[in-house]
């Protein structure tokens, strides 16, 4: 766990040096002006006047933004077809999106909500209200985003865990084997010496009355002693 937790800790330092990213969709320059004015001080702001340029920015690898403030009304491609678009793809669908319009009708907001945003502010711009909203949806989506990489770091020592039971359970299958087939050839070695030994008795009697060392080896002057008192017998 202490890996864990310094890997996270180590990243959400890294986080906190650099300003969340904000884009601000609207077609209209006054708008833009104004929410950039309210926000440049907490936060990098990034404008789009349209739809398509706020695709453009919002797959950008060096600036992605961190939450979007999208506009429903535009040319071309309004807030619904944008919002539609970031939710669908994998690479933007995190980006929290707040709905920021002069549209103020329930059906406006739900139809919204449906499609993935984040929340629904409508125009005139409040102030206080804006920064209230942008602060809460970039906390859930840093505790979000935090939960994701602490699920990922776990998964990733959970697998390094299952790998190295696998490599473990092979080492003991191997130690395993190994010792059963030394026991085997031990034990087939002890069979093959008693029955020499038996031979060896049968043949030379009173070979089981020779004297043995601590080890319980025969000692070999006593074997001389008795293979010359066989020799006689038999000549005899």
């Amino acid at each position: 766990m202490m890996d864990i937790q310094t890997t996270l800790s180590y990243k959400n330092q890294k986080k906190k040096k650099k300003k969340p990213i904000i884009l601000i969709v609207d077609d209209f320059p006054v708008n833009l002006k104004k929410m950039h004015h309210i926000l440049k001080q907490d936060y990098e702001v990034i404008s789009a006047s349209n739809g398509k340029e706020a695709l453009i920015h919002a797959h950008s690898k060096e600036k992605r933004p961190d939450l979007i403030l999208l506009d429903i009304e535009m040319p071309e491609m309004d807030g619904y077809e944008v919002c539609n678009y970031l939710k669908s793809d994998p690479n933007t669908k995190e980006i929290a999106i707040i709905f920021v319009t002069a549209l103020d009708e329930d059906e406006d907001e739900l139809r919204g909500l449906k499609l993935g945003a984040a929340d629904y502010i409508t125009k005139p711009i409040k102030k206080e209200l804006l920064k209230a909203r942008i602060s809460i949806h970039l906390e859930l989506k840093r505790q979000k985003d935090c939960l994701q990489e602490q699920a990922y770091i776990l998964k990733t020592i959970n697998e390094r865990l299952q790998a190295e039971i696998v490599v473990r359970k092979q080492v003991e299958q191997e130690l395993e084997r190994r010792y059963l087939e030394e026991k085997e050839a031990l034990s087939e070695t002890i069979e093959r010496q008693s029955q020499a030994l038996e031979l060896l008795e049968k043949s030379m009697p009173g070979i089981s009355k020779l004297k043995r060392d601590e080890k319980g080896v025969i000692i070999l002057d006593d074997v001389d002693d008795l293979i010359d008192d066989n020799c006689q017998f038999n000549m005899c």
